[in-house]
């Protein structure tokens, strides 16, 4: 048997990053998380991409994948705009709210977003084409626009983006000859087949453990916000759900979606979260930490975990794929294939479940 010392070092729980995760008395913010995602290499630098312009000049797709470059491009806010957008959910109609011009969408980014039970990847964007008028009046409102689908498939409806090269990007891109004469890139991949292999390493198992940790702590607060609302504490103001009426939506269509989702069991968590004061001040607390782990640091970290995990469910599941730096364990799976386990050193399992399971979609 060999386990690579890295991957052994999470499973003792001694790597540092571990240990930090697992105490539930230290304090994860976006820096750290960050600081996690770092190590993932998850990124366009030091890659050696295909050219997207072949030696007899015609366009090509280059093998960079999309999301590797979105990475890059949400760590610095970039501004990007989508030339042109479909649907693939419902449409609706905001009160207040009102796009100006044709297809479209531009601004900066806001977040990255992936689906934790489907295949789906999505940019949010603070859309620079939408006008707000009443209370609220001014230009911009989030949006959140598919690139890929709910079955790992690119959707149709996305059209590329452009955006405004800094420097170190404007270097990179035009050394390497991937960017075509209208300055949109075209890939061959959203996410690399190599990446499957990210599933067994120690960055991906820090990140995964980070994103147990974030889900354990975020149910927490929502639970002791019930908590305190049942002992008679007030909803204060600022905690109060904002309102989105919806004036339309457009009509829909069920579809049978792939779900794909993996654990990760062995890590043995410490301590304990601190109870909230049951009044006002201890409501707003849990309410703005609920607030911060739910829409932005679970999210950010959840991101390039499900880039490899789906990065494995097309090319490494079904030939039961394992890298060089593990050798031994196998994966053991159900006699239908919808479940499977490996146990990769001491009580460390990596664990997948998967189906295909009925989801609302714009209709044709």
């Amino acid at each position: 048997m060999k386990i690579a010392q890295t991957v052994q070092s999470v499973a003792n729980g001694t790597h540092p990053l571990i240990v930090a995760i697992t105490d539930r008395n230290f304090h994860i913010d976006m820096a750290f998380v960050r600081q996690v995602m770092s190590l993932t290499q998850f990124t366009w630098h030091g890659r050696r991409p295909t050219a997207s312009i072949d030696k007899d000049g015609k366009e090509r797709k280059t093998n960079l994948d999309l999301l590797s470059v979105l990475v890059e491009l949400a760590r610095r806010r970039a501004r990007i705009e989508l030339p042109g957008y479909d649907n693939r959910l419902a449409w609706e109609i905001v009160a207040g709210e009102q796009h100006v011009g044709t297809t479209r969408r531009y601004g900066p980014i806001v977040r990255l977003i992936s689906h934790r039970e489907h295949l789906s990847f999505s940019v949010r964007i603070h859309d620079e084409s939408i006008i707000r008028t009443g209370d609220k009046a001014g230009r911009g409102a989030e949006r959140s626009y598919m690139m890929v689908n709910h079955q790992g498939e690119w959707h149709q409806g996305w059209r590329g983006l452009t955006w405004e090269l800094n420097p170190d990007e404007e270097e990179f891109f035009k050394g390497r000859h991937i960017l075509p004469s209208q300055g949109q890139l075209r890939f061959k991949y959203y996410v690399h087949p190599n990446r499957r292999q990210s599933l067994f390493s120690r960055p991906y198992l820090d990140l995964k453990a980070l994103c147990l940790r974030l889900e354990q702590e975020t149910r927490f607060y929502a639970g002791e916000m019930s908590r305190l609302r049942e002992d008679g504490v007030d909803v204060p103001k600022d905690c109060e759900p904002a309102e989105r009426p919806v004036l339309a939506r457009g009509e829909t269509r069920n579809e049978f979606v792939p779900s794909f989702m993996v654990n990760l069991r062995g890590l043995r968590f410490r301590g304990r979260y601190p109870k909230m004061t049951t009044d006002a001040t201890g409501y707003r607390q849990a309410y703005w930490r609920h607030q911060e782990l739910s829409e932005e640091l679970r999210p950010t970290a959840q991101f390039m975990v499900r880039a490899d995990e789906v990065a494995y469910y097309f090319h490494g599941l079904d030939t039961g794929f394992t890298p060089w730096w593990i050798e031994g364990p196998k994966w053991v799976h159900s006699h239908k294939g919808k479940s499977g386990k490996i146990r990769l050193f001491g009580n460390l399992e990596l664990s997948y479940s998967r189906d295909m399971v009925p989801m609302k979609v714009a209709a044709d």
